[in-house]
């Protein structure tokens, strides 16, 4: 019997970590597991915790959105099939903060009408259950080269900085302009 969660054949890849602007340093990449399946969570979390990312999983949709006030900027891996509040509820929420968070979407039921619902509303992509590590995995890469790309990293640096992240990075690494 094959795991709805995980597809058995699938062996993980190593997936180097890219320095931030040119840095050897990165920022913390936190990733939000948002699904009510505590098998779900598991396996996610096992797949990206391998890769270095920071996880934090809920069970609860309304306490991730609760909660997602006030989170640090990251990627939210979430199942569309929730009660209550599903996936594309999630995104909508976090759509008030485009650059601040990507979405993920999850699901057990694919149709084409909501994965052209959830990329029109900006999600990264649509991963069917049961979840492949390659494909976890180089949405998860793809979702922080968006989010990088947004400079949703530039808390990192010391606010006078902020505003002219080139310069500073360029400065920071012995690169004067």
């Amino acid at each position: 019997m094959t795991s709805p969660v995980l597809d058995p054949d699938e062996t993980p890849p190593t997936m180097p970590r890219p320095p931030v602007n040119g840095s050897s340093r990165s920022p913390v990449e936190r990733v939000y597991l948002v699904d009510e399946d505590p098998a779900v969570l598991r396996v996610a979390a096992e797949i990206l915790d391998g890769s270095g990312y920071e996880i934090q999983g809920y069970s609860s949709p309304a306490e991730f959105l609760k909660d997602s006030e006030h989170l640090p900027p990251g990627v939210v891996i979430t199942d569309q099939e929730m009660k209550g509040i599903g996936g594309i509820e999630i995104q909508r929420h976090l759509s008030a903060r485009p650059n601040h968070f990507k979405v993920i979407l999850v699901t057990a039921s694919p149709k084409t009408s909501l994965a052209v619902e959830a990329m029109k509303n900006g999600a990264v992509t649509v991963l069917d259950k049961p979840l492949k590590r390659t494909e976890l995995l180089a949405a998860g890469s793809e979702a922080f080269r968006q989010l990088k790309n947004a400079n949703v990293f530039d808390e990192d640096l010391p606010p006078a900085f902020r505003l002219v992240n080139p310069i500073w990075t360029d400065c920071q690494f012995g690169n004067a302009r």
